[in-house]
């Protein structure tokens, strides 16, 4: 009997030991987010179409439809002779290869080095602006709306795609056109600012003389969209070197957005 006491109080005793051993299971679970940022870029595409003579003597596009990079050692480009009435094919057109979306925007420089061109195509004004029309067409150039003040730009142009602001130094003939695209720009999205230069038939040749010197600048601009809320902010922050604030940067309203209404001129 009483070795089946000790038998019994051992077993018991098993047990309790067992159990003190024992691993207790918690319901668990275990979620994590993973972000991975890969490596934004902006790059930007400035080509021209290369031009051949027609029968005529106007400039018309290469058949092959051969282009020349902005980057070529070859960019700038001899058109001939000024001649009433030519006309001469250009393209610049910027196109976004990037992976980033980007504010895009364009800075046309016209030189006459005598300031002739504001007398020949000019409207008047004491600025010396220029009708840039007249010279150039396409592309963007298309029913403008003129604003007479924008962020402390004054002569500017509006249209679906774009702002349009002119600069003039008379006395050096020098004009500066700044193209803002009014929204930003996505991988191969591009853009043409004007296709076509032509020369005023009524020119005579004393009036060919006087712009012995003429050369057309097109240079283009890229800067991320994000941090940004217009292609002008961000230009005059990027490229204040290139870009001639004006005394008042606020923030641009274009016309047909809340603030500003169209203005018709």
């Amino acid at each position: 009997m009483k070795l089946k006491i000790i038998s019994v109080a051992l077993a018991v005793c098993l047990i309790v030991v067992a159990a003190a051993g024992l691993t207790y299971a918690y319901f668990t679970d275990l979620q994590k987010t993973t972000t991975v940022f890969t490596a934004g870029d902006i790059y930007i595409e400035l080509t021209e179409a290369a031009v051949v003579s027609d029968n005529r003597g106007d400039l018309i596009q290469e058949p092959s439809g051969k282009r020349i990079s902005g980057n070529d050692v070859n960019a700038t480009k001899q058109h001939g002779a000024i001649i009433p009435g030519r006309s001469v094919y250009m393209d610049p057109t910027i196109k976004v290869t990037g992976s980033e979306n980007a504010w895009i925007a364009a800075k046309v420089t016209i030189t006459d080095g005598s300031g002739a061109l504001s007398s020949l195509i000019g409207y008047g004004d004491e600025e010396g602006h220029i009708d840039i029309e007249m010279l150039l067409s396409g592309g963007l150039l298309d029913e403008h709306i003129h604003v007479d003040d924008w962020n402390g730009y004054e002569n500017v142009c509006f249209n679906d795609n774009y702002a349009m602001v002119q600069l003039a130094d008379r006395e050096s003939g020098v004009y500066t056109f700044y193209f803002f695209m009014k929204n930003s720009m996505k991988t191969n999205d591009e853009v043409t600012i004007y296709t076509n230069l032509t020369f005023p038939d009524e020119w005579m040749s004393t009036h060919v003389s006087m712009l012995s010197g003429l050369s057309i600048e097109c240079a283009a601009f890229g800067v991320q969209e994000v941090g940004f809320t217009s292609c002008f902010e961000a230009m005059i922050t990027a490229f204040p070197k290139h870009f001639k604030a004006p005394i008042d940067t606020t923030q641009p309203v274009l016309p047909g957005q809340p603030g500003q209404p169209e203005q018709p001129k």
